[in-house]
């Protein structure tokens, strides 16, 4: 036991003084009076009590003053103080040692009373096992941790070789499209354990799925629909076609067959009326082929562009319905009844199982009738109506008779009214509806009348198709009726010649006169039309926050059997930080099939926003907590034995989240001759047959379980090893691994073929500490276990296992008042609206709320200021320990558990922490402002003077995310000041 010392020469003088009144006798002390004891008494709010009456220099001082006055009380020398001439305070006398020796004992004594009886109150007590009991008079138990839970995202195998599923005869051409088999499932056993891989200076975590999942192949990596059907526009400027175009190069031209073309869009053709086919030629003005998309993109000249692009509106839908008379699984059936319908998927479920149809045959139709979408029209030689669609034109060719000789260089026995050509061609210019005569064209009776003859042979045209007449600016758009090749003899020109007869896109006659504006030698016809099948457009949009599709996703294709409350793992690019992958999961709310592709509704909105072409969608998802399952052999019952007890070796015992006051559940299973006994808070109250037993965590963590006497709860039967317990080993923080690290399947489940963990493991807590407890342990006396008032909202989240900070507002939604409760987790981070955690506190909250006005529970968002400043050192201090210590005292003012959600960070304050520290002269502030979320710094010129938090607050659909200002570390620059 170390001692204060009184003077240099210990607890009292060396000297001998005599009694003769010299100042060394008045150095003894004999004269003096009483020495006064300090009180004990402690004023409200001190974080230690004064619980020491004395310490050894006050035990060792009060005795000596007493040996002059100590007086027999009776007797024969009643009256007498025999210790007055012992005047000595000489260290080594025996008197003085023996004085010494009890203010040492009184010392002793005396400081554990004053450690004791600080350790029977909350605020002074300076040991966690003292804590811990103190909290158990009140009916708290410290939290003994939480296990972290995550998502496992698992791949499924596709089997290879596996029989062919029986498929209707209607069904057999389809049977391409659905491949060999039909889709595989594997299951995941409830329980399956996924190990992580250990960073540096980590150890592998064990996480464990806690529910069976059945996963498909097909859901490995469900796509979002990456294209959309490109209308028919004429006045579009591009235009992607499928398929790479060879015969099309830019100078060459198409034609678009739409309904309701407006007029003169034909550029000078005829149209028909409104809702009839209107052809409108396009010239090409550049052919790039993208073979990675296997389509080709077409420029041309006119201008316009396609809109952009909105998803189907997925709530408001006329679902479908149909009636319970049997209907056969066909082409028909599949596109009238489902294809063409709304459906949820829970009544296309209930529909199919009471036909009795294949939910593969259905998407197998569905993949089908996808690929037609964009079909090619089928080259016909009957002139039936004609089809809305796109043509582009492969030949170029001239009319006969466009190269004749000049009409005058002809013999002048040619030439003449009475000659073989009376009509001089160059002087009037026929049209190509003309005969060098002027006469409408007629080369045999075979041919009959063409409306205008081709200069040679052309393989390219054929009935059904189009020709294109181009003479200046003037240009038409004619369908071709019939085509015939013939000998022709004219304009001093004799060969094969193609005799070509057309007719108007509506199929109405087309007379010599209308061809009048097409001159002989001008006229350029564009030929061998051929469809082109019209690719579907990119859908480029991005997706996520604040899109279209911000709680919803299309995706490729029909995919069925996706229930309500299923959780969806996307990954993909963030779109607005370019090459960062991000991933998330969201929880689905309903699925809609439309039109042959299948809309899934989140319950919540995506928290960032993605590249549209980047994102996977993988729905073979469990949720998995961490924790090892462990089997132990406890021992034998004895009924002899009441409270009889036993320890479990493998510590910690895993405690995951539960909608309970307390927040946690144990993983703890007993069964005592195989049958499950149950653990409860108390063995208080229960019935002498009452198979329970209660679990207390001792100061160490370590389990240990106690048994009823047989008066409250039943004693353990007599048995050999007939005690047996079934737990999980793992809790607290550790189990907070990153993403991508949980890859290493323990057991593999058949079929699986790997998992991975999407997103961090969140929501984890270690035991209380001493700090902690002594802060949430009060809070369950205030709350009672039940949410009356507004502190009471934060108070029980606070005193939530895994919650580390909680807030309540009250805010206005426009009709009412509602209870606003911001929540973060136990490590300093937002709780995820999809983890474990966030969803049992919301229904341990809903479980106790003794009020009628609505409640909604948010999570926080970080956001991260820099902080630069020059910083004037004392001329006695180290710089290179200053600056350090500046900023330290930075981090802890401006931290997690120091900072309330909302409150601003002001450049005062800043100072303020700065000239606090030992050492700091003087500080010029240089640079305060808000950190984005690319980590840049948001540019501001000078200073903030202040910065601005939102706290929670309602903004018409939910509770906005209060703002936590938080310092970083990467973003303080502290520097010395120079002269």
């Amino acid at each position: 036991m170390s001692h204060v010392p009184d003077g240099p020469d210990g607890p009292f003088p060396l000297n001998d003084p005599g009694v003769d009144g010299s100042p060394a006798a008045a150095m003894c002390g004999c004269c003096e009076g009483p020495v006064h004891l300090p009180g004990t008494e402690n004023r409200p709010g001190l974080p230690a009590l004064r619980y020491r009456i004395a310490t050894h220099s006050g035990f060792l001082q009060r005795m000596l003053a007493r040996l002059p006055t100590l007086t027999i009380p009776s007797g024969t020398h009643e009256g007498i103080r025999p210790l007055t001439a012992l005047t000595t305070r000489a260290r080594e006398d025996a008197a003085i040692a023996l004085l010494d020796a009890w203010a040492v004992v009184g010392d002793v004594l005396t400081f554990y009373q004053e450690r004791i009886a600080n350790e029977g109150f909350l605020r002074p007590a300076t040991e966690r096992r003292s804590v811990l009991e103190l909290a158990r008079t009140i009916g708290y138990e410290l939290s003994p941790g939480v296990a972290a839970t995550t998502w496992l995202a698992f791949e499924v195998e596709t089997p290879v070789g596996a029989a062919s599923q029986a498929v209707p005869p209607e069904q057999r051409s389809l049977q391409q499209g659905m491949g060999s088999q039909g889709p595989a499932r594997a299951v995941v056993p409830a329980g399956t354990r996924v190990q992580s891989i250990p960073g540096p200076g980590e150890r592998p975590q064990s996480f464990e799925t806690a529910e069976a999942l059945e996963a498909r192949p097909e859901w490995n990596a469900l796509r979002p629909r990456l294209t959309r059907p490109q209308p028919l526009d004429p006045t579009s400027r591009t235009v992607w076609v499928e398929g790479t175009v060879n015969d099309l190069a830019p100078g060459g031209w198409v034609v678009f067959l739409a309904p309701g073309a407006p007029d003169g869009a034909s550029g000078g053709a005829s149209g028909g009326a409104a809702g009839d086919l209107s052809p409108v030629p396009r010239q090409v003005v550049a052919v790039t082929p993208e073979e990675g998309e296997g389509r080709t993109r077409l420029e041309l000249a006119a201008e316009g562009s396609p809109g952009a692009y909105a998803p189907p509106a997925a709530t408001g839908l006329t679902y479908q319905t149909a009636t319970l008379a049997p209907w056969p699984l066909t082409g028909v059936s599949a596109d009238a009844l489902v294809m063409q319908g709304n459906w949820k998927q829970k009544d296309l479920s209930v529909f199919m199982q009471m036909q009795g149809w294949d939910p593969r045959h259905l998407k197998a139709f569905s993949g089908a009738r996808r690929r037609a979408s964009y079909p090619s029209p089928p080259p016909s030689f009957e002139l039936d109506a004609p089809e809305p669609g796109l043509h582009a034109f492969t030949l170029r060719v001239a009319p006969f008779g466009h190269n004749a000789p000049r009409y005058l260089s002809l013999p002048q026995e040619q030439r003449g009214s009475d000659k073989l050509y009376p009509r001089d061609w160059d002087a009037s210019p026929p049209s190509i509806a003309e005969d060098s005569r002027g006469d409408a064209h007629r080369t045999s009776e075979a041919m009959g009348h063409p409306h205008f003859l081709l200069e040679r042979e052309v393989s390219g045209v054929l009935p059904a198709g189009w020709v294109l007449l181009e003479s200046g600016s003037n240009r038409r758009v004619l369908r071709v009726a019939a085509v015939r090749e013939a000998s022709v003899a004219d304009f001093a020109l004799s060969g094969r010649a193609t005799g070509v007869v057309v007719q108007e896109a509506d199929g109405s006659e087309v007379t010599p006169e209308a061809l009048a504006s097409f001159g002989m030698r001008t006229t350029a016809v564009r030929a061998g039309s051929r469809p082109l099948a019209l690719a579907p457009l990119p859908i480029e949009e991005p997706l996520g926050t604040d899109t279209h599709e911000a709680a919803q996703l299309t995706v490729d294709g029909l995919v069925l059997e996706l229930e309500p409350g299923r959780a969806l793992a996307l990954t993909g690019e963030r779109a607005d930080l370019p090459g960062v992958m991000a991933s998330e999961v969201a929880i689905l709310e309903e699925a809609i099939h439309a039109e042959g592709f299948t809309t899934l509704l989140f319950r919540d909105a995506l928290r960032h926003t993605y590249l549209r072409r980047t994102v996977t969608l993988n729905a073979n998802v469990v949720e998995a907590t961490h924790g090892e399952t462990v089997t132990e052999l406890l021992g034998s019952g004895d009924g002899s034995v009441p409270h009889q007890r036993f320890t479990l070796k493998k510590p910690p015992l895993t405690h995951v989240p539960a909608a309970d006051p307390s927040g946690v559940r144990s993983t703890l299973e007993l069964r005592v001759n195989d049958l499950l006994w149950e653990g409860v808070p108390s063995l208080y109250g229960r019935s002498d047959e009452a198979h329970v037993y209660t679990l207390r965590l001792d100061d160490e963590g370590q389990p240990h379980i106690l048994f009823g006497d047989g008066r409250q709860g039943a004693r353990l039967p007599t048995g050999s090893d007939n005690v047996v317990a079934r737990y999980r080993t793992g809790v607290g923080l550790e189990g907070e691994v990153e993403a991508g690290a949980l890859t290493v399947l323990q057991g593999r489940p058949l079929g699986v073929r790997g998992v991975i963990n999407p997103v961090p493991a969140t929501g984890g807590a270690d035991p209380d500490s001493r700090d902690e407890a002594r802060e949430v342990a009060p809070l369950t006396v205030r709350t009672m276990g039940r949410i009356v008032s507004l502190r009471d909202h934060a108070d029980f989240a606070r005193g939530f296992a895994g919650v580390g900070k909680a807030e309540a507002r009250a805010l206005w939604n426009g009709r009412g008042r509602i209870v606003g409760v911001t929540v973060g987790s136990a490590a300093g981070e937002p709780i995820p609206e999809e983890s474990a955690l966030f969803r049992e506190l919301e229904a341990a909250m809903a479980r106790v709320r003794a009020g009628f006005e609505p409640f909604r529970l948010a999570s926080f968002q970080p956001l991260y200021f820099q902080v630069g400043a020059a910083v004037k050192v004392a001329p006695a201090h180290d710089p290179d320990k200053v600056l350090p210590q500046a900023e330290d005292a930075l981090l802890e003012r401006f931290s997690y558990t120091s900072r309330d959600f909302g409150a601003p960070v002001s450049a005062s304050e800043v100072m303020a922490v700065l000239q606090g520290v030992e050492g700091v002269g003087a500080v010029r502030l240089d640079t305060l402002r808000l950190v984005t979320d690319s980590g840049a710094p948001d540019p501001s010129g000078t200073p903030a003077p202040v910065l601005t938090a939102r706290p929670a607050e309602w903004d018409g659909e939910g509770v906005t995310r209060a703002h936590l200002l938080l310092a970083h570390p990467a973003a303080i620059e502290l520097r010395e000041m120079t002269p």
